[in-house]
């Protein structure tokens, strides 16, 4: 199987993708021969991915991640940096030496190591940071994590352990399904919220614990570059916190609710199922941008970030951290 799709409680105790380790991938999420294929047809023989296609690989270490090298390697360094970022830590559609933390990693000459995860939850970072703290042989000296679009809770482990999302796209579930009224109502509530905001204080903890400062941004998928033209499709960027500062920085209206679009939770449950239309379900199904972007914004799956707005959110960091003198 060339796909990576899905992601498991594996063997070595992580909720990882469920891959075999080394193994080289050609596809993840909607990706496919034939929808590349599609792809390249649509765009015609000029679009970069109509000659490169098959520079993109997917390779995973020990641990399920798509890392080309081991924790154990990394954690050896004195100084490195952990990231857990969702879509954009694991690079859909891209190389991964293209990635935003691969390219603060050459910027800051610090090795960074990624557990990131498509369609993540705050439990899961958390989880997994336990587990990676039982394994490094130094702990990371920074942790970078973003707020996570799909922290709605409603996810559940199947008898193999894999872990299966409920509706994090607000499409799976139609009206006339049982369960529609029930997810709908907790989208539209406000109960999520306090679990989310305990789950990054819980983040928050832990690194104060293991002595990491922690780096928390907003990365909200609104599709919209900000005032200089930089960040492209899915990446809107704002430090909101280092640790040490004050815990009130992290204020509920920050903490995501429930579906993708964490700016867009105040609008109603059907207008952010149409967002999610245009931004996601169409561009896969007519192998197109998203209006308003072309597709030097995106990489080759449509609706990430490219390795232009990936290079674009790196050097952003950079400048707040002033990695230049690092």
């Amino acid at each position: 199987m060339d796909t990576v799709k899905k992601y498991h409680l594996n063997d070595q105790g992580f909720i990882a993708y469920d891959v075999t380790p080394g193994q080289s991938y050609k596809y993840v999420l909607h990706e496919s021969k034939e929808w590349v294929e599609k792809a390249q047809q649509i765009q015609g023989p000029d679009w970069y991915y109509s000659k490169h296609s098959d520079s993109i690989e997917y390779k995973f270490d020990s641990f399920g991640f798509r890392n080309d090298v081991e924790l154990e390697e990394v954690s050896a360094n004195k100084d490195w940096w952990l990231i857990e970022s969702g879509c954009s830590g694991m690079g859909p559609g891209i190389q991964h030496h293209e990635t935003w933390h691969q390219v603060i990693s050459d910027i800051a000459g610090v090795p960074v190591y990624s557990m990131s995860l498509f369609t993540t939850s705050p439990e899961f970072t958390n989880y997994n940071l336990v587990e990676m703290s039982k394994r490094w042989i130094n702990p990371p000296t920074r942790m970078f994590t973003f707020l996570k679009e799909n922290c709605n809770q409603t996810f559940k482990i199947v008898e193999d352990n894999r872990i299966v999302n409920i509706d994090h796209t607000n499409q799976i579930l139609r009206p006339n399904d049982p369960e529609y009224a029930w997810y709908r109502e907790l989208e539209e509530s406000e109960i999520l919220s306090s679990g989310n905001k305990l789950d990054f204080y819980t983040t928050i903890k832990l690194c104060e614990s293991f002595g990491i400062e922690l780096s928390i941004m907003n990365k909200s998928m609104v599709y919209e570059k900000d005032s200089e033209g930089i960040g492209g499709v899915g990446f809107e960027f704002q430090m909101l916190r280092n640790l040490f500062m004050d815990d009130d920085l992290i204020q509920p209206r920050l903490i995501p609710q429930g579906s993708p679009y964490t700016g867009l939770k105040e609008q109603p449950f059907e207008e952010r199922q149409q967002h999610t239309i245009e931004r996601i379900i169409e561009p896969i199904m007519y192998c197109q941008p998203p209006k308003g972007f072309t597709r030097d914004d995106v990489g080759r799956d449509m609706i990430h970030p490219s390795p232009k707005s990936h290079q674009g959110l790196a050097e952003k960091i950079a400048h707040h951290f002033n990695l230049s003198a690092y």
